[in-house]
């Protein structure tokens, strides 16, 4: 059991305060036209290990991707800067856009220290983002989750994802399942 000494307890809100956002807390338009798609629109050779696990994971989950939406799938990329028209919020690390036959997700590409803002971007953290986007682009989530449930869809980055990554990502497609099978349902 990890517990935090009286002196250090402080340290937590603050620390929680202070991580970026994934997608921005507010509303985005995913299916918005007036954000120009870029001209170099590809997967990156690092992030498509990623991209195969999550179509792996959310077949075995039993939240299968259609082909239609594969197929309108061109991009997971690195990009040095995300121009969201109209967005509320400076600290977007990634962003999903989907329109009528082209969907794709745009990630900031971290420092030489390998960080994003003051957020690091290691595996796990990497791993989160981009679960999180293609969640939004190849599920068609549309906004956040809140509260311990279905984190991975939270806009912000959660700590427990250190702590129980494959809980978090059980629970993501078990949401995703819940949402396919009832498009009502919402956490």
């Amino acid at each position: 059991m990890l517990l935090l000494r009286p002196s250090t307890c402080f340290l937590l809100p603050l620390w929680l305060t202070l991580v970026l956002v994934s997608c921005g807390e507010r509303r985005v338009n995913y299916d918005s036209t007036s954000y120009a798609p870029p001209s170099n629109l590809h997967m990156d050779s690092e992030l498509q290990g990623y991209f195969d696990s999550y179509v792996s994971d959310a077949a075995a989950a039993g939240v299968g991707i259609p082909d239609e939406t594969l197929q309108e799938f061109k991009g997971l990329m690195w990009t040095d800067h995300i121009d969201i028209k109209n967005s509320p919020d400076a600290t977007i690390l990634c962003h999903c856009q989907r329109r009528h036959g082209l969907r794709f997700v745009e990630l900031l590409k971290p420092n030489a220290e390998g960080k994003v803002g003051t957020t690091l971007v290691d595996d796990v953290t990497l791993k989160v983002m981009v679960y999180h986007e293609l969640g939004h682009c190849l599920h068609d989530f549309s906004g956040h989750t809140s509260g311990k449930s279905a984190a991975v869809m939270n806009s912000y980055l959660q700590p427990a994802r250190y702590f129980d990554l494959d809980g978090l990502l059980r629970d993501h497609f078990q949401m995703l399942k819940k949402v396919q099978d009832n498009p009502s349902f919402r956490p």
